[in-house]
This record gives structure tokens, sequence and C-alpha cells, in this order.
């Protein structure tokens, strides 16, 4: 839901990532306690999933 999220902000159809969550929380109805899928994501600090054709794996990012 998250990279959905983050091909919105993109392609510039929302502004920012708050305008995404509300319209999860307040049209969709994803739980208002998690405060909506990018804020969600963001807190959990999830890396960026990537799709090569034929397998999904996860990018870490070197510290």
């Amino acid at each position: 839901m998250a990279d959905e999220g983050q091909k919105i902000l993109d392609e510039g159809i929302a502004r920012n990532p708050e305008d995404i969550d509300l319209v999860k929380v307040h049209g969709y109805g994803f739980p208002r306690h998690k405060g909506g899928p990018m804020f969600h994501t963001a807190r959990r600090a999830v890396p960026p999933l990537h799709v090569d054709g034929e397998a999904a794996h996860v990018i870490v990012p070197e510290v």
C-alpha cells in the first residue's frame, strides 16, 4: 500500500504523504490508530520493496 502511495507522490497526484493518509483513513477505513499507510510505514522504517521482473527483494540500505 505504501508503494502505491509513493507512486502517487512521484506522479504529483498528491502533494505530501499526509494527504494520502487522510484519504486512506477517512475515505477507505484504514485504522485511524495506525495513522495511515504512509505514516505507519515510515514509523516502522520498512525498507522499500523492489521488483526486478522475476523476484521481489528488499533493498537494505548500508549504514
